[in-house]
Parts: C-alpha cells; structure tokens; sequence
C-alpha cells in the first residue's frame, strides 16, 4: 500500500474506533441514567416503606392500649359481678333467715 492508502486506512480505523467508543459512551450514559432513575425510586419506595411502618406501629400500640383497656373494664366486671353475687349470696341467706324464723 502506498503512503497516502495507509494514511487513509489509519484515519478510516481511527474514525471507525471513535464511532465505536461514542456510541459506546452514549449507551453508557443511558444506563447511568436509568441506574439513577432506579436509586431515586428506592429511595423513594424506602420512604414510604418506612410510613407505612410508622403507622403500622402506631396501629399497633393503639390496638395494644385499646386491648389493656378492655382487659381492665373486664376486670371492672368481673369484679362487680363478684360483688353482686356475694351480695344477692348474702340477701338470699337473710331471707331464708327471715323466712325461717317467721315459720317458728
């Protein structure tokens, strides 16, 4: 090949391999920019992740709270009917009592 044909040769490998590394580059700028669209979106599913957490942790400590509650007007019952029990216990002994020593 004479000088001019290996010039021309060389700028045509050069221009070819500076096509192949632009259009490599602009692809790689692409995928940079969808890796970043991906960050920003678990970054955002992250911050929702934790709201949602938060409130299910709050839902949680109100059912908790709710569950002490009711746990303690139950007690309140139960103790009540206790007293009514021993109370109408105790009626019915002095009626029976009374009764009795209105026979004798």
């Amino acid at each position: 090949l004479s000088h001019a044909e290996m010039l021309h040769l060389r700028n045509a490998m050069y221009s070819y391999e500076k096509q192949r590394v632009m259009t490599m580059m602009e692809n790689l700028s692409h995928q940079m920019q969808a890796f970043h669209e991906v960050l920003e979106e678990n970054d955002a599913l992250k911050t929702e992740l934790g709201r949602v957490k938060k409130e299910r942790d709050n839902e949680v400590s109100d059912l908790q709270k709710t569950l002490i509650d009711m746990k303690l007007t139950l007690a309140q019952c139960q103790g009540r009917e206790d007293h009514t029990r021993l109370t109408t216990g105790r009626l019915e002994m002095d009626l029976k009592k009374a009764h009795d020593e209105n026979y004798r």
